[in-house]
C-alpha cells in the first residue's frame, strides 16, 4: 500500500485539515433532507476557508448503526451530498466514512476526486466506546480488519495510491489485544503504507506531547494531532505534529454540535502561521 506523501497534497508546511460534519443522512432518525445536509455543510466550508484552513475531512459524525459499515441507502446519500458540496470547496479534502467504512469511502473518494481517506481503525483490534452512539452503547461491535482487504478495495476502485490517514490506539474505541503497545501499532501502520499517522485522545481532549515522542522514535511516517488542537495549547503541541485534524475547537463556542465559527478558525491559523514561520 504505497502512497504518494501526504504532506505535498498542502502548500502549507504544517497543514491544519478541518472536519465538516454532515447532518444525518437518509434513512436516520432526524433525518430532514440532503437540502438540508448541502447548506449546513456549505456554511462550515465557507467559515473554514474564509479563515485559512489547509484542507477538509467530510465525515459522516452523527452516524448511529452497531457495525463497521453503513447501510448502502445512507453511504449513497452521503455520496450524493459529497458531490454537490465539491464545487464549494478550494482546497485538498479527504473523506472519513464511520464507521470506518473504507469501501464507502474510497466509493465517494472516487466519484468527488477526494485526495485522501481516513481511517479511524487499520492495524488495530478494536470494540466500540461510543459517547454519541446510545444503540452502540447497547450493542458494542468489533472492528478487526487487514491491510490487504483494504488494498483490494483502492485497487477496486481505481485508488490504489490515494494516501490513507489511519488512527492508532483510537478515540471511541478501546484495544483488544491489551498489551500492544502505540509504537508496534505505529510500526504496523508504516509497514501498511499509510500516508499519515493520527494520534488522538478524546473530542476535544489532545494527547500528550510524550505520545508523540514516543511514536515518532518509532517510525518516520508523517503524524497527526487528532483531537485537542486549540490556538491557546497549539504553540505547546503543534511542533510534535506534521498536520493537525480540528474539529470542536473551531465551533461556536467550543461546542462540538455547533455551526463553524470563521472567527475561532482565524484565530488558530494566525498561531499556526507563526508556529510555522518561526520553526
Amino acid at each position: 500500500m504505497k502512497h504518494e506523501s501526504f504532506l505535498s497534497l498542502f502548500e502549507a508546511s504544517k497543514p491544519i485539515i478541518g472536519m465538516v460534519h454532515l447532518g444525518k443522512l437518509a434513512e436516520q432518525d432526524g433525518f430532514i433532507s440532503e437540502n438540508a445536509v448541502v447548506e449546513s455543510a456549505r456554511h462550515d466550508i465557507d467559515a473554514w476557508q474564509r479563515g485559512g484552513v489547509n484542507g477538509f475531512i467530510i465525515e459522516n459524525w452523527l452516524e448511529d448503526s452497531v457495525r463497521p459499515t453503513i447501510p448502502r441507502e445512507r453511504a449513497k446519500s452521503m455520496e450524493r451530498v459529497s458531490q454537490r458540496l465539491r464545487p464549494w470547496i478550494q482546497v485538498p479534502f479527504g473523506v472519513n466514512v464511520l464507521n470506518n467504512d473504507y469501501n464507502s469511502a474510497y466509493r465517494i473518494a472516487g466519484k468527488t476526486g477526494a485526495s485522501f481517506i481516513q481511517l479511524d481503525v487499520l492495524v488495530d483490534r478494536v470494540v466500540s466506546d461510543f459517547m454519541y452512539n446510545d444503540a452502540a452503547k447497547k450493542h458494542p461491535f468489533t472492528i478487526d480488519i487487514s491491510a490487504m482487504d483494504v488494498r483490494r478495495s483502492a485497487s477496486k476502485y481505481g485508488l490504489p495510491g490515494l494516501p490513507i490517514l489511519a488512527g492508532i490506539h483510537p478515540k471511541h474505541y478501546r484495544l483488544l489485544d491489551m498489551g500492544k503497545t502505540i509504537e508496534q501499532s505505529a510500526r504496523e501502520a508504516q509497514a501498511a503504507g499509510v500516508g499519515g499517522i493520527v494520534l488522538t485522545k478524546a473530542t476535544g481532549v489532545a494527547p500528550m506531547a510524550d505520545v508523540f515522542t514516543k511514536v515518532r522514535q518509532a517510525v518516520d511516517t508523517p503524524l497527526g494531532l487528532g483531537s485537542g488542537l486549540t490556538a491557546e495549547n497549539a504553540s505547546e503541541l503543534l511542533p510534535f505534529a506534521d498536520f493537525a485534524i480540528v474539529g470542536t475547537y473551531a465551533k461556536i463556542d467550543g461546542v462540538t454540535e455547533n455551526p463553524v465559527d470563521e472567527h475561532r478558525v482565524k484565530r488558530l491559523m494566525r498561531v499556526v502561521y507563526d508556529i510555522s514561520k518561526y520553526k
